[in-house]
């Protein structure tokens, strides 16, 4: 009912925005607790992730795709999202990093980046919406070695950096959302899909 909702105000919201950068977006206006800064949500509508026929992270694209749409959130995986009815495309793109802190491990597994915002009013509040969701992956050898040495570790960071995009920040406890790949929560747990749907 809530996507429903959300559905018949689109036209409403839809025709004020205002184009920042996330720099200012994150200067400007802080999020809720338990939200990233700037506090973002996904647009209203189909979310497609883009998985580009992977076979490395494909399936667990696919995967976090499958949990996040048991949300009140609507996604879907497509090898390719164009032509697909959406509102959104979360694009995953490989990077090389092999910097490691102290310790010897690499300094990020992946990130996500929103690109530029969009300040919208979307189901009730005013909020930022992501222009080009992005997932950078990193394929430094010693990052494959430790961030991708299982499916339920690459499922849990595919399902973590969409979170991002979701607009959820770090948590603790039983959740994707961990500061450390969790095999333990390869997708989007009841917790997480709950912020969610408290917040969609």
């Amino acid at each position: 009912m809530r996507k429903l909702i959300s559905i018949l105000a689109m036209t409403a919201t839809a025709l004020v925005a205002v184009v920042v950068s996330s720099g200012t977006a994150n200067a400007a206006y802080p999020s809720a607790p338990g939200w990233t800064s700037p506090a973002q949500m996904a647009p209203v509508g189909t979310i497609c992730f883009e998985t580009g026929g992977g076979k490395v992270l494909g399936p667990s694209i696919v995967a976090a795709a499958a949990a996040w749409n048991q949300s009140d959130l609507t996604v879907v995986a497509k090898v390719s999202c164009t032509g697909y009815a959406r509102r959104a495309t979360v694009k995953f793109v490989a990077y090389y990093n092999s910097t490691t802190n102290a310790r010897g491990y690499v300094t990020d597994c992946a990130t996500y980046s929103g690109g530029h915002y969009t300040w919208m009013y979307l189901r009730g509040v005013w909020t930022w919406v992501a222009d080009t969701p992005t997932v950078s992956v990193n394929y430094a050898p010693l990052a494959t070695k430790q961030c991708m040495y299982s499916y339920a570790a690459k499922t849990n960071m595919m399902s973590h950096e969409t979170g991002h995009y979701f607009g959820l920040s770090h948590a603790t406890g039983i959740t994707v959302m961990g500061s450390a790949i969790n095999t333990a929560y390869p997708v989007a747990t009841f917790y997480d899909k709950q912020r969610i749907n408290g917040r969609y």
